[in-house]
Order: structure tokens, then sequence, then C-alpha cells
């Protein structure tokens, strides 16, 4: 879950989640969030709005999001965030100079 925090416009993401591969009867595998939090952490998350960028990352306007942060996380591609009971699945990891981007896609549980 993410909750504002008093700084501007940061927020803390309360729960993580590694990503859990399921094998169904028909032996199709489907990826969910497992059912315990990674971890917390406190990041800058946003919708995104910008129809020229979601274009470019491949993410949905009024959607998808995206995060970042200056410090080093515990989560990896592939991995979920939980933020206003909406799950998103990491997708991509850009490290910059001063801080690291990840762009999300929401998916439903």
């Amino acid at each position: 879950e993410i909750r504002l925090s008093l700084v501007g416009s940061e927020m803390c993401i309360r729960d993580s989640y590694k990503a859990v591969k399921q094998t169904g009867t028909l032996g199709s595998e489907t990826v969910k969030p497992s059912e315990t939090p990674a971890g917390s952490f406190t990041v800058n998350f946003r919708l995104v709005t910008d129809a020229m960028r979601a274009q470019e990352w491949g993410l949905q306007c009024n959607k998808d999001a995206t995060f970042s942060t200056s410090d080093t996380l515990a989560v990896e591609k592939g991995d979920y965030v939980k933020h206003g009971g909406a799950y998103y699945r990491i997708t991509e990891i850009q490290p910059h100079d001063s801080h690291t981007l990840y762009l999300c896609k929401a998916v439903s549980r």
C-alpha cells in the first residue's frame, strides 16, 4: 500500500511483493503477487498522465505508474507494489545518475 507522506510528492510504499509463479490444471503458467509483503520504502510515485511518455514506455495513461528513488531498493523487474488497493507490476528499471526510475503496469490480483 502506498500512502502520502508529509514530504512533498513522496509516498511510502508499505508493501512490495515478490512474483510467484503458479501452474494451472492444464499446465498454463501464471504470475501473481505473493500473499506476504516483502518490504517497505519511500519513493516518488506518479500515475502516467503524459501520452507521449506513456507511448515511449509502453504504458497506459491514467492507469499505469512510475516511481523513482535515490535509494537502493530490494525489488526487481517482475515484482509488485501496491498503491491504494491497486497492484502494479514492475516492468522496467531505468538507472540514472541521481535516481532510479521504475515503470509499472497496473494488474488485477
